[in-house]
């Protein structure tokens, strides 16, 4: 089975989220650990994403939530080269007022250039840390087939709980490429 990279944004996607029922379910998903989930850097965080990819035998399926989404943006071409598709959800506008300040400085800006891989952008209809029109363009610049998934927030656990139409999304995607 495809190799599958579990990338969870800001504060790790802990017990309860969604991310972490399906890491828990398959055996072929390995959640990338970084160095500091409560105070997370670019420099620290994108070498530890660049070398789970570099390690892995084949070209690997990114699955990112929340500041996981710009973390694949922020790659890079040598290292997109890499990736076989990216699944990513509620990807933050890093200029949204209800960011930690320390991301803003750390993340931004994020790249806007066409992924070189397959990918989707699932977005909320209400999320608070990103307005649809802006995920849309992310959507947009990034080559990625964009999907409104109504009003769920931050489609984190609270809003989906372990979000068996988005595994069912997710399957189906991987099993495209």
């Amino acid at each position: 089975m495809t190799i599958v990279l579990n990338i969870p944004g800001y504060q790790n996607s802990l017990e309860g989220h969604w991310q972490t029922f399906w890491e828990n379910e398959f055996d072929w998903f390995k959640r990338v650990k970084m160095p500091d989930w409560e105070n997370p850097k670019k420099n620290e965080w994108l070498p530890t994403l660049i070398k789970e990819i570099e390690n892995c035998k084949e070209a690997p399926v990114l699955l990112a939530h929340s500041l996981g989404c710009p973390s694949i943006a922020l790659l890079p071409d040598s290292v997109k080269s890499k990736v076989k598709g990216a699944f990513m959800v509620a990807c933050p506008d890093l200029t949204n007022a209800n960011i930690p300040p320390t991301l803003v400085a750390s993340f931004t800006p994020v790249p806007k250039a066409t992924l070189p891989f397959p990918s989707i952008l699932i977005a909320s209809l209400n999320d608070p840390y990103c307005k649809l029109d802006v995920a849309k363009n992310f959507a947009n610049c990034w080559g990625s087939h964009f999907i409104n998934l109504g009003p769920k927030e931050h489609i984190s656990y609270e809003a989906v709980g372990t979000w068996d139409f988005g595994k069912k999304m997710f399957l189906e995607f991987i099993n495209n490429l």
